[in-house]
């Protein structure tokens, strides 16, 4: 999955740029070693992303008030649309690093390093 790799590549050179610019006092003295991303699937980081309202989902209701889950469930098993969310897969995950780096710009910035 080049999608992942393109991920964990990003995510271990923002920690490596993060830690190059940190005071190596500081990180001793507060036992900060460097951390190893693991891989995770394009749904896992979604979900770490929304707070984890998705397991909160009961499936078996979900499918009981909403019948056209039925369809989608279908639809995804359709080539045509197995093209469209490998497609659509490193659209998503670009728009929550946006976010990501959205927010930690605003860290950086109310914090003044």
């Amino acid at each position: 999955m080049p999608r992942l790799r393109l991920g964990n590549a990003l995510t271990a050179d923002l920690g490596k740029a993060l830690r190059k610019d940190a005071d190596p006092a500081c990180l001793s003295a507060k036992a900060i070693a460097p951390v190893e991303p693991r891989p995770r699937s394009p749904d896992q980081m979604g979900h770490a992303f929304d707070g984890g309202t998705i397991s909160s989902i009961d499936p078996k209701v979900y499918a009981a008030q909403f019948p056209a889950t039925a369809e989608l469930e279908r639809l995804k098993r359709n080539a045509d649309v197995k093209r469209y969310l490998a497609l659509a897969g490193p659209m998503r995950q670009a728009k929550v690093l946006d976010a990501i780096v959205e927010q930690f710009s605003r860290y950086v910035l109310i914090a003044k390093l």
